[in-house]
């Protein structure tokens, strides 16, 4: 996969799904805008990543992003892990900090 045409945090997941395909037994998870999941990059780069035996292992749902700063930037963050399709556990998604879901492998 080829991260030239993925906008900056797009290109982190495709060099992890890179990696992930020499080394099967490693995982990946980045912290990073909802933007990965919406817009104009999402379908390429899921798409690319589902192609290449890779599925999500976990997730957390959007969250709004918010520091000390006196005036935070309104970012909404997601946190997505990954691993090799077939990968051992559950499939699980959060929200806030309870797991709401989780898929068994069937």
């Amino acid at each position: 996969m080829s991260p030239k045409n993925l906008d900056c945090v797009s290109g982190w997941f495709a060099k992890a799904t890179n990696y992930i395909t020499v080394l099967p037994r490693a995982e990946f998870a980045f912290v990073c805008t909802n933007s990965l999941n919406q817009g104009i990059h999402a379908s390429k780069l899921w798409r690319e990543i589902f192609d290449r035996k890779v599925e999500i292992s976990f997730a957390f749902r959007d969250f709004k992003w918010s520091n000390s700063a006196a005036k935070n930037a309104n970012v909404i963050c997601s946190i997505v892990g990954a691993r090799r399709a077939g990968g051992q556990g559950a499939k699980r998604l959060f929200k806030d900090d309870n797991q709401i879901a989780a898929w068994a492998k069937l």
